[in-house]
């Protein structure tokens, strides 16, 4: 059975003064119909960007290659007054900051209405009232009263909710969680997890959570996707990665996780990823690698299966 989502060999460079910076190079996942995947890596390495390739969400100058099949339909051909009835219906998406994603002048009641009006065909005065009932289901105590306050008015935690009930609004089969955690204290992450969990249960979609924080993943995903540099560096399930991450980079990111308490400065990946504008030729982990081969300096790996796990990564070559 084919996945609910495909993307295949995506490429998304942009130009610049410095050149073309190589943001997405080659990117293949699929997802399963509800399934929790996990789009994890460094500040840079690709993740929105490949997030909103999917949604075609990026600025005309980006340059974009591949392919990205979603039930079957392929979204990287379809015209764009077809897709903007896919986006917010079919795939719905989190966006990283909420602040800037709401509309500052509308209450944030018109604005979850506005996706009922839009994908469902609701009446105006329904539409309101069911976006009530969206507020409710996030954990609203008041939700009439917070249907009419303007996105300044709220908590980070409770814009945060709202972004979740205007995502969840017209029963999407996927939904992509951009960071939807960041900048909340660890109180309030815990409670935004769990209504995403809580949702993702009652409407049987597949998630695609992008974030930094491999905790994160382990509490909320099936499997995981290592980006480095704007290449997959590792996919595995999520027990099989942290306890046996291939890929050197997947390793020192978990070192840097586990030894927290200790310090963490000793755990640090020693050097910098470089500008995306130049990446060195071979694997672009290769200049912090401890385990770096002649091979790895010239010849990028494909990803290799090692005991359960994919990983990019010459060490495993037969």
């Amino acid at each position: 059975m084919p996945a609910l989502l495909s993307v295949e060999n995506l490429v998304v460079h942009f130009p610049t003064a410095e050149g073309l910076a190589r943001a997405v190079d080659g990117v293949s996942l699929a997802i399963e119909a509800g399934e929790a995947v996990g789009l994890v890596g460094e500040s840079g390495c690709g993740k929105s960007v490949t997030a909103l390739a999917i949604l075609r969400l990026l600025p005309a100058t980006a340059l974009v290659q591949g392919r990205v099949v979603f039930a079957g339909r392929d979204l990287s051909a379809m015209k764009e007054t077809e897709l903007r009835r896919v986006r917010g219906r079919d795939i719905s998406m989190i966006f990283q900051e909420p602040m800037t994603s709401l509309n500052p002048v509308f209450p944030v009641g018109e604005q979850i209405a506005e996706v009922f009006r839009l994908h469902l065909g609701l009446a105006r005065r329904a539409a309101r009232a069911a976006a009530v009932e969206a507020l409710a289901r996030v954990g609203f105590e008041h939700p009439r009263d917070g249907a009419r306050a303007y996105p300044n008015q709220l908590s980070g935690g409770m814009r945060q909710r709202v972004m979740i009930a205007m995502a969840m609004a017209a029963g999407p089969k996927l939904l992509i969680a951009d960071e939807p955690t960041t900048a909340l204290d660890v109180t309030i992450q815990a409670q935004v997890l769990a209504l995403l969990a809580a949702q993702r249960a009652a409407s049987g979609c597949a998630v695609l959570l992008i974030t930094h924080d491999l905790g994160v993943v382990a509490e909320t995903c099936e499997r995981v996707i290592v980006l480095y540099a704007g290449r997959v560096a590792e996919v595995a399930p999520v027990r099989v990665l942290f306890d046996r991450p291939r890929h050197p980079y997947t390793q020192g990111l978990l070192r840097a996780v586990k030894r927290l308490d200790e310090g963490g400065v000793e755990a640090a990946i020693p050097g910098r990823v470089d500008p995306a504008t130049h990446y060195p030729p071979g694997c672009r982990f290769a200049p912090r690698c401890p385990h770096v081969m002649d091979r790895c300096r010239v010849e990028h790996p494909p990803l290799f299966l090692a005991d359960g796990t994919q990983a990019a990564c010459w060490l495993y070559v037969e």
